[in-house]
């Protein structure tokens, strides 16, 4: 139950850096145009004749900075929940869960889980597989995430 609502924390604490990040992202662009002449007295001409001055943005490196950062801590932050084995239950109908060798349906057998059985697993970059392990520690394989049932 506790691993349920540290992901549930995350969920939301991800929510809210989005949501501050596109706030930000929104004040920086409402200045960008109120410095390129959007909703501003009109701009001075410059001592050659009528053209308007260029204007000069100054500061947009900092918010992006800013949203870099931002960025980079929050994915950082997924990674390491994500990256942590969890204890799950092998729910198959009738018969042993393959373990394979790579991530893929036609990839070699490399050992069986038994229905009913706990194993230790977690995320990997390929969607809909889990990376699994005996003791928590060192991989044996990978399975398809739909044939386990998080057991906290």
């Amino acid at each position: 139950m506790q691993n349920k609502t540290t992901i549930y924390w995350i969920g939301g604490f991800v929510l809210v850096v989005g949501g501050i990040m596109l706030a930000l992202r929104a004040i920086k662009q409402s200045q960008d145009r109120a410095k390129l002449g959007g909703n501003t007295p009109p701009q001075p001409t410059t001592a050659e004749g009528n053209a308007p001055a260029q204007p000069r943005v100054e500061g947009g490196d900092g918010y992006k900075k800013l949203l870099d950062s931002m960025t980079e801590g929050v994915v950082n932050a997924v990674k390491n929940i994500t990256g942590r084995y969890m204890k799950y239950r092998v729910s198959t109908m009738d018969t042993a869960l393959n373990v394979r060798q790579k991530p893929t349906e036609y990839a070699r057998i490399v050992s069986k889980l038994p229905k009913g059985g706990t194993i230790f697993a977690r995320t990997t970059s390929n969607i809909g597989w889990l990376e699994v392990s005996v003791d928590g520690q060192k991989p044996i394989g990978f399975v398809s995430a739909a044939f386990l049932r998080y057991d906290g």
